[in-house]
């Protein structure tokens, strides 16, 4: 027999109090209590409304409330639990046949958290939707996400390279919302130009000074 996930014993466990809970329930309430002074104990009755306390009913009312709380966590963590598993269906399976691996990746995507870290947690959800909303046409088996890479297995790899050119056009097409990705790569760009010409220029003064040698 298979162990029990610890979410299951947990539940058990706390249903198995609620039951004790309903059953000490049903035991008839004292009507006095006792102390002792000296050898002889010495009763004395309860109030009319302490004797009461609650009900057999009421406790069995919380125990039945608890048992009820109990069942909508566990029926919770099994939707949760099923919603986290992968479909392995267009998985390779057969290791003697070679198959495609392709990895994702969002471009300088530190430099744009950085500069639109409140964009970016929408968008990067929204990517991961695209990407995976891909993933059955193509046939590609998600093997992990690596923050905002994925990994993705191929059986056939022209599956892989259909893969990869939808998710160029999704991404292209989608219309996210602002404009400040495309101004923050247009920056990248011009800072990038600006690198390469002091670059150019320091390799023209250098071959400069050697020819003057």
């Amino acid at each position: 027999m298979r162990p029990l996930a610890p979410w299951l014993r947990a539940v058990a466990a706390s249903a198995d109090a609620a039951a004790q809970l309903a059953a000490l329930a049903a035991e008839p309430a004292p009507d006095h209590t006792h102390s002792y002074t000296g050898c002889a104990p010495r009763f004395v009755p309860l109030a009319e409304d302490a004797a009461e306390g609650l009900s057999t009913a009421t406790v069995a009312g919380i125990a039945v409330g608890v048992i009820i709380v109990i069942l909508a966590a566990a029926a919770a963590l099994v939707v949760l639990a099923g919603s986290g598993k992968r479909d392995n269906g267009f998985a390779p399976k057969d290791a003697s046949k070679p198959f495609a691996m392709v990895f994702t990746d969002i471009q300088a995507s530190t430099t744009l958290w950085a500069r639109s870290p409140q964009q970016m947690v929408a968008a990067l959800d929204t990517h991961h939707e695209l990407i995976r909303g891909v993933l059955p046409a193509t046939r590609g088996y998600e093997v992990k996400t690596i923050g905002d890479s994925f990994m993705v297995a191929f059986a056939d790899p022209k599956n892989a390279v259909d893969f990869a050119l939808a998710v160029q056009a999704v991404l292209f097409d989608h219309e996210w919302g602002t404009e400040v990705f495309d101004e923050t790569y247009k920056e990248m760009l011009h800072e990038a130009e600006l690198h390469r010409i002091e670059e150019l220029k320091h390799q023209e003064a250098t071959a400069s000074a050697s020819d003057d040698l």
